[in-house]
């Protein structure tokens, strides 16, 4: 890897600006750094990152938060720990370069005017000088380390900062249902990890950092709040700390090439997957999708309802225009200011043909006679929903989104991991997407106070035949966790 010496000049970091990457006990050929000032680095002085919001900062210190932890945690010699020492609000080196949110415009509330239209020489220059020396720095100490035969301990370390969402601890080491690498790990004076799985730290420590486990070879398991995740298999020893925000659980990002292909015959230290549905959403890998709320089956005008008769409306059907006028759509736009808000992938699918005729519906439509023809009314989203010019809207001729879009696609091009389902009927395309998303390997989330059907009974046996599928969360606890 280049120093900074070594580099263009010409580019975003120029003489006097801190390397990338700091090493604390680096391998042979490596030399060690001094803790930078980052808030005084001319970088993010030329950005004014550093302005951007003060008491971001704290988490930045040499002396406090990741640094101060692991020296505190780890007091061991042959560990070589691997620091990037820039913003995430310059780049964020836990997303992959085409990620949309690896240059935020938004963190956290704090706009950051420096990222908006950036050029593409901008996006590679940073990505070629900040983000790439990380995880060449870390693939390099993995290969050279599991060179020796020696076992490997990956520990992953986010700082996070007093203002960014309300944190469940000041710091401490938490666990995914497995606390055998997190109890002998913690210093004498932690209390030792148990269920519940945040700890905190005894008071008045100014350390801010938490801690999930979960095994290496699957995306991390997200606590709310955590910025500290230990990864575990038994095959070498490094660990690496990166800024704020940090929330490493994106899918499609190759591993450092010292993990790959080169799996321990030995058990895994822990489970290899998650063992509860209750994860808390990831803000950066998760997407709320709202299903068919459109005027083909909302409005009285619309495609499903024009021929029925005013007595069916009021008998038949009045529950249902009840249930969605007073309780569904109501949710449903509170769901939809809040994730805005958060900056949450906001995601729109409706029943619409992809021609006119509806010839390529599926044998399921036809037969019930649905064909809401491409580009029409009916198609079209509720105006109390309206998708913003840049929210993806999914054309489905099937129950499933899943099965008639390319959805499933898209998400993972997102990074999407969560994904939070709403909508009309719960017991039809509803409940369809979510078992599809769970088939494919997506956490999901369903607020059963933003759904409706046509009976209170289907609404709720169908809440309960997928209670295995989903984590079922009402609007107001799910506002609430976003931050909202």
């Amino acid at each position: 890897m280049l120093r900074l010496a070594d580099r263009d000049t010409t580019g975003l970091l120029q003489a006097g600006d801190p390397d990338p990457v700091e090493w604390i006990n680096p391998p042979a050929g490596r030399r060690s750094s001094s803790p930078a000032n980052m808030r005084a680095a001319p970088c993010l002085q030329r950005l004014a990152i550093s302005a951007l919001h003060p008491r971001k900062w704290s988490a930045t210190s040499p002396t406090t938060s990741a640094p101060r932890v692991l020296r505190a945690a780890f007091p061991n010699a042959s560990m070589q720990l691997v620091l990037q020492r820039y913003s995430r609000l310059v780049i964020d080196c836990n997303r992959p370069f085409e990620a949309t949110d690896c240059f935020v415009a938004q963190s956290d509330g704090t706009v950051v005017p420096v990222n908006a239209d950036l050029s593409d020489r901008e996006r590679l220059g940073r990505y070629v000088e900040i983000h790439q020396p990380l995880h060449e720095a870390i693939a390099g100490g993995l290969d050279q380390r599991q060179a020796t035969g020696k076992p490997l301990f990956l520990v992953s370390v986010h700082s996070f900062t007093p203002v960014m969402r309300a944190r469940p601890a000041p710091s401490g080491i938490s666990n995914s249902a497995f606390s055998t690498i997190a109890t002998p790990v913690s210093p004498n004076d932690w209390p030792k990890p148990s269920a519940p799985p945040i700890r905190t730290l005894p008071s008045g420590s100014t350390s801010r950092t938490t801690s999930t486990i979960s095994p290496i070879t699957r995306s991390p398991c997200t606590a709310s709040g955590a910025a500290f995740r230990m990864c575990f298999s038994k095959c070498a020893t490094t660990s690496s700390t990166t800024p704020a925000g940090n929330r490493n659980g994106r899918t499609g990002w190759p591993a450092p090439s010292g993990l790959r292909q080169k799996a321990s015959k030995e058990p895994m230290m822990a489970a290899d997957h998650l063992t509860t549905r209750d994860v808390p959403l990831d803000p950066a890998a998760s997407a709320i999708l709202f299903i068919d709320v459109q005027n083909f089956s909302v409005s009285r005008e619309g495609g499903e309802f024009k021929d029925v008769s005013d007595a069916d409306i009021a008998g038949k059907y009045g529950y249902y225009f009840n249930r969605i006028r007073e309780v569904a759509i109501p949710n449903m736009q509170r769901l939809l200011a809040g994730f805005r808000k958060a900056g949450i992938e906001v995601l729109h699918t409706t029943i619409e043909s992809l021609t006119k005729d509806g010839r390529d519906r599926s044998l399921d439509y036809k037969i019930t006679g649905f064909n809401v023809p491409k580009g029409s009314w009916d198609g079209k989203v509720i105006d109390e929903l309206e998708p913003l010019e840049d929210e993806i809207v999914f054309p489905k001729s099937s129950s499933s989104v899943f099965v008639s879009t390319h959805i499933d696609y898209v998400l993972r091009n997102l990074g999407v991991r969560q994904i939070v389902l709403c909508g009309l009927l719960t017991d039809q395309c509803v409940e369809s997407a979510v078992r599809d998303a769970c088939d494919l390997n997506y956490l999901v989330t369903l607020v059963p106070d933003a759904c409706g059907t046509y009976s209170e009974e289907r609404h709720n046996t169908s809440l309960s035949a997928i209670k295995g599928y989903c984590r079922q969360i009402s609007t107001d606890d799910l506002l609430k966790e976003i931050g909202q």
